[in-house]
């Protein structure tokens, strides 16, 4: 498809070699409409022009705060320990803050599932096991617990 300010040119010169007087009514208004029609299409090319600049721009702010997110985020590394409980009742993994564990106030765990408590931090549960551990299948039905890293 031709450009629209092509097509307007070209309707303005058919006009002219209509030889339209513009002194008829009838010339008049075809002389005006096509006046209004390049000013459409100078308008049109202008928003098209804005828009390419504005894509180009909105581009590059949005490189720019990639690149910030990346710096930023990139200095946060997740240092919060986590401790793994198998739930007696379920037998799905409950994970929560290690923090819980040195807590001065009484804290109870339950399963999100099953709602059964799998952690109480008064010492009458087993301590944490090591961080290598990963063997799931193996931990007994006994409230057991492993400690784990970034999960």
């Amino acid at each position: 498809m031709k450009d629209l300010k092509e097509q307007v040119a070209y309707l303005k010169g058919l006009a002219e070699g209509m030889d339209i007087s513009s002194e008829s009514k009838e010339g008049k208004l075809i002389k005006q409409i096509i006046n209004v029609l390049e000013e459409i299409a100078s308008s049109i090319e202008d928003l098209r022009i804005q828009q390419e600049d504005m894509e180009e721009y909105l581009e590059s702010i949005d490189d720019d705060l990639s690149d910030l997110e990346e710096d930023f985020y990139e200095d946060e590394e997740d240092d919060t320990d986590y401790v793994e409980v198998k739930c007696p009742r379920c037998h799905d993994i409950v994970c929560f803050d290690a923090d819980i564990l040195e807590d001065d106030d009484l804290v109870e765990v339950t399963c999100p599932r099953c709602n059964e408590v799998v952690f109480i931090n008064d010492g009458s549960y087993d301590e944490p096991y090591s961080c290598d551990e990963e063997k799931h299948d193996d931990i007994p039905e006994e409230e057991e617990i492993k400690e784990t890293e970034d999960i």
